[in-house]
């Protein structure tokens, strides 16, 4: 308890820094060693020299980054060993020579051709056959359920019919038989014979007898007359009926036709969107697209029109694609041109969509997009902030897989990271190595962010061809400063303040 007393309150710290300098720079000298194996190709070495220096820290963003990177140039490396193995069947000697080589090239390309027509003529054999079931069930259910509706209308309407005529028979009956029986009564009074002297309970029974004999003859009449109409009906029904089921089965094969032609049309566009992917159609493609149209039975203007569409959206991506590789640019007439001849497209054309081209790539150059990522969203939004206000367009990712997704789906003038994620095997060195492997974005600035400042990886980033180098947190100026630093330096020259 004396001797704590005694020490100096400033000595153990003292000594707690002393020791942090000195496992910095032991860190420091096995993160430059793992460098130059890197270097040299031996990333097992690498490897080992950064597990030493995390055994030592095992939080040391730098060495963790090192890892994430040398993990990443391991995978690359045994990528490409496999990819520079290619398999030969036993006994078969390598053919050598660029003319040999394209010949199979171009062999492969139409075998995998004639398969692909091969495959989409047999699925679309078995659409039409399933459409053509389909189209028969639903013409039978319709008949049904038509026919039942014709039934149970007819029912209700004849007995409705019925009714009627038996409540009008009745009422006439009845008025028939009373003017009957007054008749006979008073035929009965003024027939001065031997009837007139019957009783009058014999004269009631003859009337009755006459008056039921003459009913049973109007209910037969009235049985005849109804048995007519109802035929009279059953076959007006089935007149509208047999109308009505074939209008509807017209209706189902019109519909029935009108989709099978939209899918053969739908896959003769795909197989015309393959070939002319790159430009240009071989005689062989000829051939095939040829074959699949008699086989789709496509007519010859639907070729045409389907033809035309697809050169042009296709020289439109290639034209898009191009100025995305930084290969050409709104004012390369002469590449234009090439472009053009390559797809077909005739002056006229070209300038029906010239100026949406040259619009979409002005638009596109513009301020530029910048892409942030980071997974502390304060910095994110910060750095939106700062950028948005000098007439930039900002995207911004939490973690780098979120970031190579966009990458894919955009083309930003400058990219901005963080060089630490949470994320295993995913630092900021790794990202920009999947970044540099991206063809639609190379020229691209990539700046690299960190809350330390160390002058191996400032070094590390340069020489990997990062543009710069931010510690965090930064003021607007020292962003502004970089950003517009990289953009000059850039190949693709963005236009920027």
């Amino acid at each position: 308890m004396e001797s704590k007393k005694t020490t100096p309150p400033s000595a153990a710290p003292a000594g707690g820094e002393s020791a942090r300098h000195d496992q910095k720079q032991v860190i420091s000298e096995l993160l430059k060693t793992a460098d130059r194996f890197i270097k040299s190709g031996d990333f097992v070495r690498a490897l080992e020299e950064t597990q030493k220096a995390l055994s030592i820290d095992p939080r040391n963003m730098y060495a963790l980054a090192y890892e994430d990177r040398i993990r990443f140039l391991q995978e690359e490396a045994r990528k490409k060993e496999r990819d520079m193995q290619p398999e030969t069947p036993p006994g078969e000697k390598k053919t050598t020579g660029a003319p040999v080589a394209e010949r199979e090239v171009q062999r492969i390309r139409e075998e995998e051709l004639r398969q692909q027509a091969e495959e989409e003529a047999k699925r679309l054999q078995e659409e039409l056959r399933r459409l053509g079931e389909e189209a028969r069930r639903v013409s039978q259910e319709a008949q049904r359920r038509v026919e039942e509706e014709a039934r149970r209308g007819a029912e209700a309407e004849l007995k409705a019919k019925v009714e009627e005529a038996r409540r009008k028979i009745e009422i006439e009956f009845k008025q028939k038989g009373e003017e009957e029986r007054r008749r006979l009564e008073e035929e009965g009074r003024l027939r001065p014979t031997a009837e007139a002297k019957q009783k009058p309970e014999e004269a009631q029974k003859q009337l009755e007898e006459k008056i039921q004999e003459e009913a049973e003859v109007a209910k037969r009449q009235f049985q005849e007359e109804v048995e007519k109409r109802v035929e009279d009906e059953r076959r007006k029904l089935e007149e509208v009926l047999q109308r009505k089921s074939e209008d509807e089965r017209k209706i189902l094969e019109e519909r029935v036709q009108e989709k099978v032609k939209k899918e053969k049309l739908a896959a003769y566009r795909q197989l015309l969107e393959r070939v002319w992917l790159k430009g240009g159609v071989s005689r062989e493609e000829a051939l095939l697209l040829k074959t699949m149209r008699n086989s789709l039975q496509i007519a010859p203007e639907e070729h045409k029109e389907l033809e035309l569409e697809v050169k042009l959206s296709s020289y439109i991506a290639a034209v898009r694609d191009a100025w995305k590789q930084g290969s050409i640019m709104p004012e390369d007439a002469e590449l234009l041109d090439n472009l053009r001849r390559l797809y077909s497209i005739d002056a006229e054309q070209h300038l029906k969509i010239e100026s949406k081209i040259r619009r979409e790539i002005r638009e596109q150059r513009g301020k530029g997009l910048v892409l942030v990522v980071d997974d502390e969203v304060s910095i994110t939004k910060f750095a939106e902030l700062i950028l948005a206000k000098e007439g930039f367009s900002v995207i911004t990712a939490e973690s780098v897989e979120d970031a190579l997704d966009l990458l894919k789906q955009n083309f930003p003038a400058l990219v901005l990271s963080d060089i630490n994620f949470p994320q295993p095997g995913m630092g900021g060195f790794s990202f920009f190595e999947k970044f540099k492997k991206m063809e639609h974005l190379k020229g691209v600035p990539f700046i690299l962010m960190s809350a330390i400042n160390e002058e191996l990886i400032v070094q590390t980033g340069k020489r990997l061809g990062i543009s710069d180098y931010i510690i965090k947190p930064f003021t607007r100026e020292a962003l502004i400063a970089s950003v517009e630093r990289s953009l000059k330096n850039s190949p693709l020259s963005v236009a920027h303040v």
